[in-house]
């Protein structure tokens, strides 16, 4: 059977197009109604709880209002907390169009893709051979044309009359078979504010037409912290998206080396985190 990164080598360089409600709830809602959730119904708010407003994953399916009432016990959630959740979703943002496409070729200039200064392209530029070497690649972002609004009825239409001039606005790299057999790690995400759990969600959703299997599905991401630059973010072999905090010890990608050293290929990946 085909890897994954097999079947998007077919597909290298090719863009693809997604319309995505950004539903997560922000860091400090999740802050406030974790504290406001014990206050009032004596309950902690799970370590891997998903702050997507609305899933499908795991026991507590549905939207957020619902699920934090299964979780707590109740049938009513105490005021403070729907006034927050209220809020929350009044200030979700608009829906929001992405052109991803995925690339083993790294062959473009220092911000290019919204990753000016980087350490790759300067003081550890040797780190670029090392993944090339070992197949590494890159999912990149690019920006939509000025003045297009992603909920226009012609968006789509608009986007795919200047895709071959659109202009790299971020990227990501992937290093297969991290930290497992069969998976696809998801790091070191640029620009500075566009994180690697929004990155990876994105291409979690996109890699079913990437890889011409649209009856397989991906999973969002089931942690319950903001994740920074510096964490790690993978697809495993099952399709699960997952977070590994303290992988990476800060915002340049550096590896904890202990748990991540060697791949089931057998494969030292250690340097390209050093």
């Amino acid at each position: 059977m085909d890897s994954i990164r097999t079947k998007l080598l077919r597909v290298d360089s090719q863009k693809f197009i997604l319309h995505k409600r950004s539903d997560y709830v922000p860091l400090s809602a999740q802050k406030t109604l974790s504290a406001l959730c014990s206050v009032f119904h004596g309950k902690e708010i799970p370590h891997d709880w998903d702050w997507s407003w609305n899933t499908n994953n795991g026991e507590f399916r549905g939207k957020m209002p619902r699920r934090l009432r299964k979780l707590c016990g109740v049938e009513l959630l105490a005021q403070p907390i729907e006034n927050i959740l209220q809020k929350t979703r009044e200030d979700m943002p608009s829906p929001e169009m992405y052109v991803i496409d995925v690339t083993f070729n790294i062959d473009w200039r220092d911000g290019a893709f919204g990753d000016g200064g980087s350490c790759y392209w300067n003081n550890n530029s040797q780190r670029i051979k090392y993944m090339e070497r070992y197949g590494y690649g890159a999912v990149r972002r690019y920006r939509l044309p000025s003045g297009l609004r992603a909920d226009s009825p012609d968006a789509e239409r608009r986007v795919m009359e200047t895709i071959d001039s659109l202009l790299g606005y971020g990227r990501a790299w992937i290093a297969p078979d991290l930290p497992e057999e069969g998976a696809l790690c998801i790091y070191n995400t640029y620009p500075s504010g566009f994180y690697n759990r929004e990155f990876a969600d994105i291409f979690a959703q996109l890699l079913p037409k990437m890889i011409n299997e649209p009856e397989k599905v991906f999973s969002h991401c089931r942690c319950s912290f903001d994740i920074m630059s510096g964490s790690i973010m993978y697809l495993n072999g099952d399709g699960e998206l997952i977070c590994e905090d303290n992988k990476i010890s800060d915002w340049e990608g550096r590896h904890d080396t202990k748990s991540v050293r060697v791949d089931l290929r057998g494969v030292d990946h250690s340097n390209v985190f050093k």
